[in-house]
């Protein structure tokens, strides 16, 4: 019987057991990119207010990911819900999200979807353990 991950020779996604050398790769990578952060922030948006969020959050993404600092801004829309977003943003350093939030493009942003928040954002903070950090990183952002 064949399974959806039968024929995958990756054992992160097919199940099987992991080689040694894999669960070494874990080890290295925590340490060689210790500082990088994944932030999931959970947004639920008013109905009448998703155009001008995506609208808004699409602007302030443009901006984000030319800074030093973020490696990756992506924008989710969840498919059976449209009014909840989910925002990934990868820093370079655990520092690096605050020096985000100094940015102008974010005042604005934070200032410009705070009366289209259905419910106060939330967000929860990751640790990259694969893949490697140059992994993350698209090499051109496109809208």
């Amino acid at each position: 019987m064949t399974t959806p991950n039968s024929r995958c020779s990756n054992p992160v996604l097919s199940g099987k057991q992991r080689p040694a050398r894999f669960v070494w790769r874990i080890a290295i990578a925590a340490t060689i990119f210790p500082g990088m952060i994944i932030v999931h922030v959970f947004v639920h948006v008013k109905a009448d207010a998703v155009d001008a969020f995506t609208a808004v959050t699409r602007e302030n993404a443009r901006h984000s990911v030319n800074e030093p600092g973020i490696i990756r801004f992506d924008l989710i829309q969840q498919d059976d819900d449209p009014t909840q977003f989910l925002l990934i943003e990868i820093y370079r350093t655990t520092a690096d999200p605050a020096l985000h939030k100094e940015t102008a493009h974010y005042a604005t942003w934070r200032d410009t979807v705070a009366p289209m928040m259905a419910e106060p954002r939330r967000s929860v903070k990751y640790r990259a353990l694969i893949p490697e950090m140059a992994g993350w990183e698209y090499s051109d952002f496109q809208d």
